[in-house]
């Protein structure tokens, strides 16, 4: 049986004040799990900012180290005096870039993760890929490309990871042999004063 409460009794005014507590209660969880997937939004998006200004630095450090390892050799195969096709030889093939002895020999080179001259894996850059391209350079453009070679090699480095492009920079080295004056002008002649006879006397 049924007890009725009294409108007015304490009993009544106690289970009224618990039930706003719960509600009051609910909200709060309501407010706090949606400041916590905020939190969880903004700190994901602060962490993935800073490892893509760390793979952009590591893009950047790796870009360097190559010109750096290819501005070291000749611009020309030191055993032809004709220059042939880019890209290494046939007895510089799979042998990583430890036979490699002129500056085009590294056009079509790639590898991922990225190398040393010797084939050591760089660990540190495993999930990077790491690509070069030469090509020779228009002596009044280095941006375009040509179909002989005008004395400029331009070298393309570009590292990515996955389908991204993280850094790009094209380098430009000169045969400093190959790049003469043009003689094509007609070279000035010296201006000379006519022969002094001694005779500075003015006639009348």
């Amino acid at each position: 049986m049924s007890k009725l409460i009294p409108r007015n009794s304490n009993i009544r005014r106690k289970l009224v004040g618990t039930g706003l507590s719960y509600v009051e209660v609910l909200l709060a969880s309501v407010i706090m799990a949606v400041l916590l997937v905020s939190a969880v939004r903004i700190f994901g998006n602060i962490g993935r900012s800073s490892r893509m200004v760390a793979d952009q630095d590591s893009a950047a450090r790796l870009a360097l180290e190559m010109i750096q390892e290819i501005k070291q050799l000749p611009y020309k195969d030191p055993a032809s005096a004709i220059q042939g096709d880019l890209g290494p030889e046939t007895d510089e093939k799979g042998s990583y870039r430890s036979l490699f002895d002129d500056v085009d020999d590294y056009h079509g080179w790639s590898a991922s993760p990225p190398q040393d001259r010797t084939g050591e894996d760089l660990i540190p850059y495993s999930h990077l890929t790491r690509n070069v391209k030469v090509y020779f350079a228009d002596a009044g453009n280095f941006k375009q490309p040509v179909l002989s070679d005008e004395g400029f090699k331009a070298v393309a480095i570009t590292i990515s990871q996955a389908d991204k492009t993280l850094a790009q920079q094209t380098y430009v080295i000169a045969d400093v042999a190959q790049i003469t004056i043009d003689k094509s002008l007609p070279t000035p002649k010296p201006t000379s004063l006519p022969p002094d006879d001694g005779d500075n006397d003015i006639n009348e």
